[in-house]
């Protein structure tokens, strides 16, 4: 089978159950972009796109109501991103001074860091660590995933 077969599959099971009377949310599966506003007029009230590396990102999108569209917006080319940022300065940093330092100074929205041994901390909240990368979401649209900072 091909990537397009799998749309059609989630067409096919969607349309059954609105057939049905259905009124589940159903969250759809979706490997080509261009068929999301097509599966969505047909009944899915949400749509993921393919993850199979990663089935824990599918879980957790369904069981979060709106989680899959900030899934969709991280993983696709056109939105936000992650973007690691190599500091020049490396030193200590509390974790929430870093990302309101990261937001008021529009870099982007800081989820994760990479210490001086190189150990990398989601979110490390409540904690100060010696951080020489800081990993971003941000809609910049950088055209290198990787970039070198300097945090003043």
């Amino acid at each position: 089978s091909s990537d397009t077969d799998f749309d059609s599959f989630s067409l096919d099971i969607i349309d059954h159950l609105r057939d049905k009377g259905s009124n589940a949310y159903i969250i759809a599966e979706v490997v080509h972009d261009e068929n999301d506003a097509r599966v969505k007029r047909r009944g899915a009230d949400a749509t993921i796109r393919v993850t199979h590396g990663y089935p824990n990102i599918s879980a957790r999108s369904l069981t979060v109501k709106g989680s899959e569209q900030i899934i969709q917006n991280i993983f696709s080319d056109d939105n936000e991103e992650c973007v690691r940022l190599d500091l020049t300065d490396v030193r200590d940093w509390e974790w929430s001074k870093l990302v309101m330092h990261c937001l008021n100074n529009s870099i982007g929205t800081a989820i994760a860091c990479v210490d001086d041994n190189g150990v990398i901390h989601t979110s490390p909240i409540g904690k100060t660590l010696r951080i020489a990368s800081v990993y971003v979401i941000s809609s910049n649209q950088e055209k290198e995933n990787t970039r070198t900072l300097c945090l003043e």
